[in-house]
C-alpha cells in the first residue's frame, strides 16, 4: 500500500461524529473529555486543528530559536545534561565522600544543599537538620577536597544568603587557585522562594534583595559563567500547586528579581542572564514535559516585551518528593525515572534524581546509585541527549504546552494586578491559591481519580507502612527557633504534603491495630456467579487493601436463591472472623438479594456492612436493611475507611471489660 494518497485528512468534527455514533447515546464530554488540574479541558484526541495561533502559539519556532519552546539548541547535544551529585550530610567529610562516590559513578555536576540553619542565619545547634552548615569557607574547602571543582558546575542552595555564599566561594577559589572567571557556580539565591518554604529569612526582605543585587552584579562582571539568582518553585509544587500555578508563581518571582536588579543598575539583559529556574517534576509525564516547555515560552514572552530575544533560560529540575511513597518504596524508582525522562524530554539543562528510599529517611548508597544509574541509562543507553525536542510535533504536547502557558499567563497577570509576587506572598494571595490547588489535588487523590500505583491502586497485600519518620515527612513546621535574627522577614510557610500521606496514615492506623492483636478485616460477600460479581469484587479488594485491611474473599453464592444466598454468605462471614462485610455483585443480583443479605449480616453482628456500588434506585431500601457505606468510583475512600476504623474502635471499647 502506498503512503501517498491512501489516507485522507479527517477533520475533528467528522471524527467526533463517528465516535458519538459508537457511544450510542452516551454524552461525549462526560465520557471522553477530562479536566486538567490547571482547569482546562483535555480532549481524547489531538490533531493539527488543536493548535491555536496567537502570541502564545503552540507551534513555535525551530529548536534553538526564540522563544526557545523547543529547547535552546538547534542540534543534538554533544554532551548530555548535567547529572547532579547531591550532598545532604551536615558533616563536611561525609559530604565529601558522598560527592566523590557520585562523581566516580557518573555524575558530572555538584549540588550542595544548605541546612535550614544556614538559610535562616541560625546557630546549627539550635536548628539541627540535614544539609551543610557552611560554618566557614574552610568547610566548603573540606567538602570539595580532592575534587577538581574548577571545571564542574556547582549548585548552591543558600536560601537568601547571597553575601555569605559569595564570600565563601571567593575565598575557596582563591585558596584552590581556581580562576573566578572560569567558575560555573549557580548560587541559587532566592529570597521569595526561601520565605515561602522556610517561613523566614536571615534578614529583612530589603536587605536580602540588596545582597542578591550585589552578587548578581559581581557575577555579571567577574564571574560570567556563573548565575547568582535562583527561581525555585519547589515550595509551591510540594505544597500542592498545579502546573499552571507553579509556572505563574515562578514567572512572577523572576519578574520581581528582574525589576530589582535593573533598579540597582544592572542592565536588564545581564540581569536576565543571572536567573536559573528550578522546578520539581513529578510522574505525570506529558504535563511535566509541557510545563518545562511552557516555562521557556513564558520567560521569553516577558523578555520579548523588553526587546530581548537572545537570552536562553536555564532550567534545573529535581524529581518530586511529593510523588514519592513510603509504602512499596521500590515503585519510587518508576516515579523518579518518569520524572527524569520528563526533564530530558522537556529540555532541562540539569537534573537531580532523588534516591527511591530518601523518603524513608535512609537515602542509602544503593538508593543513590540507582538514582545515578537512572540518568546514565537514559543518557548512554537510550541516547535521549541525541534527540532534539523529543516532544516536538506531538499535537498533544504542543497543545498542552500552549494551554499551560495561557493558564499561567492569566494567573501571572492577576498577581501583577495585586502588586506583584512579593505583595501577593506577604498578603496571603499566594498561600490561598496554593491551598485551593492542594485541596483540589487532595480530593482527587482521596477519590482515586488521581491514582498512585502501590498506594491507592494495586497495593501489595498486607504490606505494613515502614517504621521511622512520619507518613508526611514533607510537612513544614513554622517553629520560632531561639536566637533568630531580629528584624528578619517572617510569614507562615507553605504547608507541604506528599500525595501518599493520607493513605499512609490509614496504613499506620491499621498497623497499630495489628500490633494490638488484630488487623482490621473485611469479608467480601460475593453475590451471584463469579462472572457477574468479579468486577466489583476486584474493585473492593483493591480499595480495602489500600487502607491496610485484611481482605477475605468469600466464595460466590452462585445461582442460589435469594434467601439461600443471604443465609450462606452471612454464615461464611460469621465463620471468617472478619470485622466488616462488603457485598459485591451485579445490580440485578443486588435487586434480588442485597437487602436480605445486608439484614442477615447486620443481625449476626457485623460492625459495618458495605456495598460495592452506589445502590441505585434501591439505596434507601438497602440503607434500611443495614448497609452503612457505599463503595464506588469517585467516593472518598480515605473518609470511608477512616469511618470503618472509627466504628471498629468504638465496638472494641464497648466489648472491653
Amino acid at each position: 500500500m502506498s503512503s501517498d494518497g491512501d489516507f485522507r485528512d479527517v477533520a475533528w468534527s467528522e471524527w467526533r461524529t463517528k465516535v458519538e455514533a459508537e457511544l450510542k447515546g452516551a454524552d461525549f464530554e462526560r465520557s471522553l473529555v477530562r479536566e486538567h488540574s490547571a482547569g482546562f479541558k483535555l480532549a481524547p484526541l489531538y490533531g493539527a486543528d488543536a493548535l491555536r495561533a496567537g502570541e502564545l502559539s503552540a507551534n513555535p519556532a525551530a529548536p534553538g530559536s526564540w522563544p526557545f519552546v523547543r529547547g535552546t539548541s538547534a542540534r543534538a547535544q554533544s554532551s548530555s545534561w548535567e547529572r547532579l551529585a547531591s550532598a545532604h550530610s551536615s558533616d563536611p567529610d561525609s559530604a565529601n565522600a558522598e560527592l566523590k562516590a557520585a562523581l566516580a559513578g557518573g555524575a558530572n555536576a555538584i549540588f550542595l544543599h544548605a541546612s535550614r540553619a544556614v538559610r535562616l542565619g541560625l546557630d546549627p545547634a539550635q536548628a539541627p537538620g540535614p544539609g551543610l552548615t557552611f560554618a566557614s569557607s574552610a568547610e566548603l574547602e573540606k567538602v570539595l577536597a580532592g575534587i577538581d571543582a574548577s571545571d564542574l558546575p556547582i549548585v548552591l542552595g543558600p536560601g537568601a544568603r547571597a553575601a555569605l555564599a559569595g564570600s565563601y566561594v571567593r575565598e575557596w577559589a582563591q585558596r584552590s587557585g581556581a580562576a573566578a572567571n572560569g567558575l560555573r557556580v549557580r548560587f541559587g539565591v532566592d529570597p521569595l522562594g526561601t520565605l515561602a518554604r522556610d517561613g523566614a529569612l536571615h534578614a529583612s526582605i530589603e536587605a536580602s534583595q540588596a545582597e542578591l543585587n550585589e552578587l548578581a552584579t559581581e557575577c555579571a562582571g567577574s564571574m560570567p559563567k556563573s548565575r547568582a539568582v535562583g527561581v525555585d518553585s519547589s515550595a509551591y509544587h510540594r505544597g500542592g500547586a498545579n502546573p499552571a500555578l507553579e509556572l505563574a508563581l515562578s514567572l512572577a518571582t523572576a519578574v520581581h528579581y528582574l525589576r530589582s536588579m535593573e533598579a540597582s543598575g544592572l542592565e536588564l539583559s545581564k540581569a536576565a542572564d543571572q536567573i536559573a529556574f528550578h522546578f520539581d517534576v513529578g510522574s505525570e509525564l506529558f504535563t511535566e514535559i509541557a510545563k518545562l516547555r511552557a516555562a521557556r515560552l513564558l520567560f521569553a514572552r516577558v523578555l520579548g516585551a523588553a526587546g530581548i530575544t537572545t537570552i536562553e533560560p536555564f532550567i534545573q529540575v529535581s524529581t518530586s518528593p511529593r510523588s514519592l511513597s513510603r509504602i512499596d518504596p521500590a515503585v519510587n524508582i518508576l516515579r523518579t525515572t518518569s520524572g527524569v525522562f520528563a526533564g530530558v524530554c522537556g529540555g532541562a539543562d540539569a537534573i537531580a534524581c532523588a534516591a527511591y528510599d530518601a523518603v524513608l529517611g535512609q537515602d542509602t548508597p544503593r538508593g543513590r546509585r540507582l538514582a545515578r544509574n537512572t540518568q546514565l541509562i537514559l543518557d548512554r543507553e537510550c541516547h535521549l541527549a541525541q534527540v532534539i525536542d523529543p516532544g516536538g510535533g506531538s499535537y498533544y504536547i504542543e497543545a498542552l504546552t500552549d494551554d499551560l502557558a495561557r493558564s499561567a499567563w492569566t494567573i501571572f497577570q492577576e498577581l501583577e494586578g495585586e502588586g506583584g509576587m512579593l505583595q501577593a506572598l506577604l498578603e496571603g494571595g499566594v498561600h490561598k491559591r496554593v491551598a485551593a490547588s492542594a485541596e483540589a489535588r487532595r480530593r482527587k487523590l482521596r477519590t482515586r481519580k488521581l491514582a498512585q500505583v502501590g498506594v491507592s491502586e494495586f497495593p501489595a497485600a498486607n504490606e505494613s507502612a515502614p517504621t521511622g519518620g512520619t507518613h508526611n515527612s514533607l510537612k513544614s513546621k513554622n517553629t520560632p527557633e531561639a536566637g533568630h535574627p531580629k528584624g528578619c522577614a517572617r510569614l507562615d510557610p507553605i504547608p507541604m504534603q506528599r500525595d501518599a500521606a493520607d493513605f499512609e496514615g490509614l496504613r499506620q492506623q491499621a498497623d497499630v491495630r495489628a500490633a494490638q492483636g488484630k488487623r482490621p478485616s473485611i469479608f467480601l460477600a460475593n453475590l451471584g456467579p463469579r462472572a457477574r460479581h468479579n468486577p466489583r469484587t476486584e474493585f473492593a479488594r483493591n480499595a480495602f487493601a489500600a487502607g491496610g485491611f485484611d481482605v477475605i474473599d468469600g466464595e460466590s453464592s452462585g445461582d442460589a436463591a435469594p434467601r439461600e444466598a443471604a443465609y450462606v454468605l452471612a454464615t461464611r462471614w460469621s465463620e471468617s472472623g472478619a470485622d466488616f462485610a462488603c457485598i459485591c455483585g451485579h445490580d440485578e443480583d443486588y435487586e434480588a438479594s442485597a437487602a436480605a443479605l445486608a439484614a442477615a449480616l447486620d443481625g449476626l453482628g457485623a460492625k459495618a456492612v458495605c456495598l460495592a456500588g452506589k445502590g441505585g434506585a434501591h439505596k434507601v431500601q438497602l440503607e434500611a436493611a443495614g448497609v452503612g457505606f457505599f463503595l464506588h468510583a469517585g467516593c472518598d475512600l480515605v473518609a470511608l475507611i477512616e469511618a470503618l476504623l472509627e466504628r471498629s474502635a468504638c465496638a472494641q471499647e464497648q466489648t472491653t471489660p
